[in-house]
């Protein structure tokens, strides 16, 4: 071989293995790569395959495969590590060194509990191989769930106002034949009452059509969960259906945050708060809680279902409002879930954004004989 083969060959051999370092490194990041880098040139390779089609699965069917993996190499390999896609899949090895021809077998269990529909999951044989120290071993397939019709997400139900009663149709099918679903347990938040009554139809594969009756005792956002045990499927996790109930009307108060300072004098502010009646009564606006110094009023806004309302704050007040745990005020009306006003001390929030305070306190101002003020220090 001349000079220029021999430069041929090493160029050729460099290239290979800056394919399988990039393949590697993707692979690594999480992007699906082919086999670039599992040559024939690689020390551990899995004998047969490195992916396996398991078929149609229920949620439920926890499945274990087993791979072998054979050395090619020269020298021992060391398995560090199986490192896995995702948290469905597991691996364990029969040995963590594999001598030079030897070889070792890599269980993959699968719990599908989490995924639905087509799959790709495994996990990375990590080994202590300098070029090519990752083998990809996997399992695809499909995931059905036990029954179709399950929210994944909670249901979310609103009613106009307390104690008026709201219903809520779901149907659930089961997917194949023997699985059953047994007496349902119901859980709120207590502020809530949920009836719940199921028409079953127990054919080939059983058919539940459930009727719930959510009833909010108060206004507010509440939560309740229906818990249906699976019978027929002992590894399989009871099914929950979730509820959000929101009740009453929504209220908005444009803004509803404002800074305040602990200066010696009055401080205003104004909300626009925004009902969904058709026209709001100032006289049926409430405020709480009550605070010393701190008087709360409202007129009517330029729509009808607007109220103005004026916020007057003394330095009593403002000292109320910075020793209150949670310095708010609950904006309500009839019908309406209440809008919350918070208040925050300005030194405070400029402290906690890093600027400069745009006023010094009150005990550094004076006044001029004209009356307007001067900074003194």
């Amino acid at each position: 071989m001349n000079n220029k083969q021999t430069g041929s060959v090493r160029s050729l051999k460099s290239f290979s293995r800056t394919v399988g370092a990039v393949a590697v490194a993707l692979a690594t990041a999480g992007v699906v790569t082919t086999r670039a880098e599992e040559t024939m040139n690689d020390p551990l390779q899995a004998i047969g395959t490195n992916s396996v089609a398991i078929g149609a699965l229920y949620s439920c069917d926890i499945t274990n495969v087993s791979f072998r993996v054979v050395n090619r190499g020269k020298v021992p390999v060391v398995i560090e590590r199986l490192k896995p896609t995702c948290t469905c899949t597991t691996g364990t090895a029969s040995t963590n060194q594999v001598a030079p021809g030897g070889e070792a077998v890599i269980t993959l269990r699968f719990d599908p509990n989490t995924i639905n529909g087509v799959f790709d999951r495994g996990v990375w044989v990590v080994t202590d191989d300098a070029e090519t120290p990752y083998l990809r071993l996997m399992l695809t397939g499909t995931v059905t769930p036990l029954f179709s019709g399950l929210s994944e997400k909670p249901i979310s139900i609103v009613a106009k106002e307390a104690g008026a009663p709201v219903t809520n149709h779901i149907t659930l099918v089961a997917a194949g034949a023997g699985v059953l679903l047994g007496s349902p347990t119901i859980v709120t938040n207590g502020a809530l009452r949920m009836e719940v009554m199921i028409a079953t139809n127990t054919a080939e594969t059983a058919t539940y059509a459930i009727t719930t009756v959510a009833t909010s005792l108060e206004l507010g956002r509440q939560t309740a969960e229906i818990t249906l045990p699976v019978i027929g499927r002992p590894t399989a996790e009871p099914l929950v259906i979730r509820f959000s109930v929101v009740s009453g009307l929504e209220l908005a108060a444009i803004p509803n945050r404002f800074d305040f300072s602990l200066d010696n004098e009055p401080q205003t502010y104004r909300v626009i708060l925004r009902g969904k009646t058709a026209e709001m009564d100032p006289a049926a606006f409430t405020c709480a809680p009550a605070l010393e110094g701190v008087s709360v009023t409202a007129v009517k806004g330029r729509r009808p279902n607007d109220l103005l309302v004026r916020i007057e704050v003394s330095p009593k007040g403002a000292e109320a409002l910075y020793l209150s745990p949670d310095a708010s005020l609950l904006l309500g009306y009839p019908g309406h879930r209440p809008a919350t006003v918070t208040f925050a001390n300005e030194a405070e929030t400029e402290e906690k954004s890093g600027s400069r305070p745009s006023r010094l306190p009150s005990i550094f101002r004076s006044t001029d004989p004209d009356g307007k003020k001067k900074f003194r220090f």
